[in-house]
Parts: structure tokens; C-alpha cells; sequence
């Protein structure tokens, strides 16, 4: 019944679709649409390197540093020099995974209940996404997660990830729903009733997402997109996310 109101609204711009399914039905109902991939594969968000806020280490709570240390500077250069944790971020199939190193820690996309802070208000729930944010640009080696808006951050970020699902089976439903189609060709990806699997070890040196090529090309036609509206120019020249990291670009041999 909307499909009018649809065609008209393209008549100007046409719909950024997140999913290559949802692109698919626009086209069929004739409604002009395109790919774009989601938003968050443009973050180029750096967030910092962090001091312990007072979490469990098992919740979301990484051995980060402590400002009141007298070494502080040079605990802070060499943690960024160092980025060598292994970040699970909600993984639905634990049981995949390759031996882990001892390095390694489990965060939640979500608040946990747990949390040393109420985050009733907005500024604390910004500042939990702040704090996820930065850990997967300054303090991981790699991401594991079966979280889409994990994944696409963390990558964007340059970081690499290992995507888990378990015979298509994800936290906010099955891939087959078509949430994810056309996204998760950017990862590693373990998917173990399906012999998905990577091959390296998590203790060593982790390679590039294999999709940073797909994914500069996705990021750039997407600007390319944006940059003709004005406002979303100026937004993104004032807050720094342009111009894009090319993330490809310690892949070309």
C-alpha cells in the first residue's frame, strides 16, 4: 500500500539498502534502490586507549591503564603499539572456535546487568558504545562476534574480524531472513555445520579481512552517494569521517 509514496520519494534520491535482499524487493516493486551496505562500514571513529573503569575482567573490564600510574605516557604508547587483545563480542557457537589465547576477553554488545554503572541516562549508554568502540580500534588484534553491527564497525575501524554463526543461526535471527545478505563476505567466517573455518592460528599474527577490497569500493560508492547532499558533506567534513580510511590498502602486493 506504500509503494507510491516510495516511488515518489525516490523520484529524487534513491534508497541505500543495508541488505542485497532488501535491495532485490525494492527493485521488483520497481522502486529505485541500491546497494549502499550499512552505515557503520563508514565509521572512522578512533575512540582512545582506555583506563580500567572498574568492570569484571570477565564482563567488559580489559586491563587498561590507570591515569594516576607515574609511567602512564609510556604505558599509553605502548598499549597502542601493542594491540594484541582477542575480543569475543556475544559468539552464538563458542564451541568453533579455535584454541584462544590468554589474552583474550568477553565483552556484550548489550549493558550487561553486571556493569559498575547504572547506565540509566543517555551520556552512560553513549559512553558504554564509546568504550566498545575504542577497545576494537586501540586495544584488539582481532573481533569474534555473530553481531552484524559488531563486525561492520570493527572492520571499518580496520580491525580484523572473525564472524561465527552456527548453521546460519545468529543473535537477532536467522541469516536466511536475509538481514545480513551481501555483508558478511568481508570477514573471516567460522561457521562449523557448514565447514566454515579460518586458517590461522588466534595466538599469532592475524590477517586482513579478506573483503576490504568489497569494502573500500562499498564505502566509496556510498559517499560518492551522500556527498551529493550538502548537509551530509558538511556533517561529515565536521566530524571528522572523511576522509575514509582505505582499507585495502596494506593488502596490495
Amino acid at each position: 500500500k506504500d509503494k507510491t509514496f516510495l516511488r515518489d520519494y525516490t523520484n529524487k534520491y534513491p534508497f541505500g539498502c543495508r541488505s542485497t535482499l532488501t535491495c532485490a524487493n525494492l527493485k521488483r516493486l520497481k522502486i529505485p534502490s541500491y546497494f549502499s551496505s550499512c552505515l557503520t562500514l563508514t565509521s572512522t571513529y578512533q575512540g582512545s586507549v582506555l583506563y580500567n573503569d572498574g568492570s569484571p575482567p570477565h564482563l567488559n573490564g580489559l586491563p587498561f591503564l590507570d591515569p594516576a600510574s607515574a609511567n602512564f605516557t609510556g604505558a599509553l604508547e605502548k598499549a597502542k603499539l601493542e594491540k594484541d587483545l582477542v575480543l569475543l563480542v556475544d559468539v552464538v557457537d563458542p564451541s568453533a572456535l579455535p584454541p584462544l589465547p590468554a589474552n583474550h576477553r568477553y565483552l556484550k554488545a548489550d549493558i550487561p546487568k553486571a556493569y559498575p554503572r547504572s547506565c540509566q541516562t543517555q551520556s552512560e549508554r553513549i559512553d558504554y558504545c564509546y568504550r566498545l568502540l575504542s577497545q576494537y580500534a586501540n586495544h584488539a588484534k582481532v573481533v569474534i562476534t555473530s553481531r552484524i553491527h559488531v563486525g561492520l564497525p570493527a572492520a571499518a575501524l580496520g580491525t580484523p574480524v572473525i564472524f561465527v554463526s552456527k548453521s546460519g543461526w545468529l543473535p537477532g535471527g536467522k541469516e536466511k531472513t536475509g538481514r545480513v545478505s551481501g555483508l558478511l563476505d568481508i570477514f573471516h567466517r567460522i561457521d562449523k555445520p557448514r565447514n566454515l573455518t579460518i586458517g590461522f592460528d588466534l595466538s599469532g599474527p592475524i590477517p586482513p579481512n579478506p573483503g576490504n577490497h568489497e569494502a573500500d569500493r562499498r564505502r566509496a560508492a556510498f559517499w560518492h552517494r551522500l556527498k551529493r547532499v550538502s548537509y551530509y558533506e558538511d556533517a561529515a567534513k565536521i566530524f571528522g569521517r572523511i576522509p575514509l580510511q582505505r582499507l585495502g590498502s596494506g593488502m596490495i602486493q
